[in-house]
């Protein structure tokens, strides 16, 4: 639903993953992802938290926004990380996106 909603919209190169290992093989592969969007809970072995981590030590200009129907994680704050509670509407997670960039453009 987020791809699609944010290829809609107008976002270009919205890369999609089944898991974290596989989010993490993309990471690798692209020059300079500059947002991951990840719910919290995921399959495979790490959870969106784990991968959040790993990614932003490799790269700590990435964004980080997660998603989860749970309370949000004192980590979020902690990070500086985003967090959008389920269930929202598309136009949350549009707003959500555009904030984040924005920022990373003005800090970035």
């Amino acid at each position: 639903m987020a791809h699609a909603a944010l290829t809609a919209y107008g976002y270009r190169d919205v890369l999609q993953a089944e898991n974290a290992s596989e989010a993490l093989e993309i990471s690798a592969k692209h020059p300079k992802p500059i947002l991951l969007l990840s719910d919290i809970s995921m399959p495979g072995q790490l959870n969106g938290r784990e991968l959040a981590r790993k990614i932003s030590e490799d790269r700590p200009e990435t964004k980080v926004v997660l998603m989860s129907g749970e309370v949000k994680p004192a980590e979020c704050v902690r990070q500086g990380w985003r967090f959008i509670p389920k269930p929202f509407l598309v136009s949350t997670l549009i707003e959500t996106v555009k904030e984040v960039l924005n920022e990373w453009h003005e800090y970035g």
